[in-house]
């Protein structure tokens, strides 16, 4: 296998609408130097929720076709 080299960073704190509400959310950014076949070297944005349980809820990164995109629809699952 090969080693994947990321570099993650807290950009921002920000309020983002999602399906649970809105929350108030760190924005991470992480670069990576990946040259596979769809996903490729880039930047990748991810969004934590600004209290304790730090719950993951959403994503955004490029893709070699485009973008690809994900959020939370339901705390419970």
């Amino acid at each position: 296998g090969k080693t994947e080299i990321l570099s993650a960073r807290v950009r921002k704190i920000e309020k983002i609408q999602t399906k649970i509400g809105k929350k108030k959310a760190y924005r991470i950014e992480i670069h990576s130097k990946h040259e596979g076949k769809t996903i490729q070297g880039g930047k990748m944005l991810f969004w934590f929720e600004a209290d304790d349980s730090k719950l993951f809820l959403k994503f955004e990164a490029k893709i070699k076709i485009g973008r690809i995109t994900g959020e939370i629809i339901d705390r419970e699952n």
